[in-house]
């Protein structure tokens, strides 16, 4: 409805009709509620959840718009003269490398293969696999940008990395399809293409590993580099999305369970689907995990602090007025 308010396309009998069906939706939502034995639509919606009830979410919303008028608040009283400001802008105008846009200027220290580094590693540290990138010769892929890796429980220190695919046992594999295409959906996900199960399969013509073993597939919105042989560099905000959606595939990669329909974010409560997402993401605002892999394309330089510190400040902002949004939706359904 914005949207078309803003372009001009709407007009006041089809917003009307709009405002009809969706008060018809909320009805109808009630009465199945009621049929089903709860007071409210909210209530029958939180029984698959983690959330106690509707009180409970409601002082959640409540603690989030207090902490943000505090935030708001605190940052009004913070003011800047109008000397400051004329100084600030005198000092940028005769400065071509000045940090305008830290996402943009964190691209030259956020190198793909570095970045991936870093997450393979912080995945050892945590769950004690490790993740190995098939060879390029024997792999069938969609597209020449498609990697595959295979992922391996780290339980023996003293296997040399020549011989982990011998004697570490596999666990799953992920495709990442990195880089935006025209013929490809450009929004970041992760889906499955094999669930895992404990089970043998019965049929000797099914009897591959990877019928047993998870397989998941990353997309990535990432800008691909101009020529074949340059590094690809992302932006912080890609960053984010590649822990978020590995975030994701672990969760489905690294289940252990009988039936693979079970694995991931399949069965588990909804407001649970996310947490392995944004735990990972959370990393990524650590200023020592950051410098442990972001290093200048030229210079080798580790990421400055204050960028790291812009960086960080720039996506808590977006993630206040995001979850300010959402709690605002999540009210109304109350």
């Amino acid at each position: 409805l914005k949207s078309e308010f803003l372009d001009g396309r709407s007009n006041k009998s089809s917003l009307q009709t709009r405002l009809e069906a969706m008060y018809q939706v909320l009805q109808l939502q009630t009465q199945k509620a009621n049929l089903l034995g709860y007071a409210t639509w909210a209530e029958l919606t939180l029984e698959p959840r983690m959330a106690s009830g509707v009180d409970a979410i409601t002082q959640m919303h409540e603690s989030i718009r207090d902490a943000t008028l505090l935030q708001n608040h605190n940052s009004s009283r913070t003011t800047t003269t109008t000397d400051e400001l004329e100084f600030e802008a005198d000092t940028l105008s005769h400065h071509e490398d000045a940090i305008l846009d830290p996402t943009t200027a964190a691209r030259p220290y956020l190198n793909l293969d570095s970045c991936l580094n870093g997450l393979f590693k912080l995945c050892r540290a945590l769950f004690g696999i490790d993740i190995i990138e098939a060879e390029t010769n024997t792999v069938h892929v969609w597209h020449s940008d498609v990697r595959l890796f295979h992922v391996y429980d780290d339980d023996d220190d003293n296997v040399d990395d020549d011989d982990t695919k011998k004697k570490k046992k596999y666990m799953a594999s992920f495709y990442l399809d990195p880089f935006r295409r025209l013929e490809k959906s450009n929004p970041p996900y992760m889906s499955h293409i094999l669930h895992p199960r404990k089970e043998q399969p019965t049929s000797s013509s099914s009897s591959s590993s990877l019928s047993t073993c998870s397989l998941v597939y990353i997309n990535c919105d990432i800008e691909p580099p101009m020529w074949d042989d340059a590094p690809a560099h992302l932006t912080f905000d890609n960053l984010m999305a590649l822990y978020h959606e590995f975030g994701h595939a672990l969760h489905s990669m690294l289940a252990d369970v009988e039936f693979g329909t079970f694995s991931g974010a399949h069965k588990v409560e909804k407001d649970f689907e996310e947490l392995p997402s944004q735990f990972m993401e959370k990393w990524l605002l650590e200023e020592k995990f950051l410098a442990t892999f972001a290093f200048h394309v030229d210079t080798g330089e580790t990421i400055p602090s204050n960028l790291v510190a812009q960086l960080i400040n720039q996506y808590r902002k977006k993630q206040t007025k995001k979850l300010c949004h959402q709690a605002f939706l999540g009210q109304l359904e109350l």
